[in-house]
């Protein structure tokens, strides 16, 4: 059987919060970015306030990088 190149998880662990914070900015910038900020402080911002149990993550299977994200903010 081949190795698992990923899984999917409920949540997120702390290690991967900026990654996660990245993705959802690279995702959203566009719109967000005007109102947050694009020098930063928007991403900053964004790290701060996902919240992990509301996000449906794909991970490496050792949980230390961050495939992709469905976040809730709130």
């Amino acid at each position: 059987m081949p190795a698992q190149k990923w899984i999917i998880q409920r949540g997120f662990p702390e290690a991967v919060r900026s990654q996660a914070a990245e993705l959802y900015f690279d995702a959203f910038g566009g719109k967000l970015g005007g109102v947050l900020g694009r020098d930063g402080r928007g991403l900053r911002f964004l790290e701060k306030i996902l919240k992990p149990e509301f996000a449906l993550c794909a991970l490496t299977p050792n949980k230390d990088r961050l495939l992709g994200i469905r976040a809730c903010l709130v």
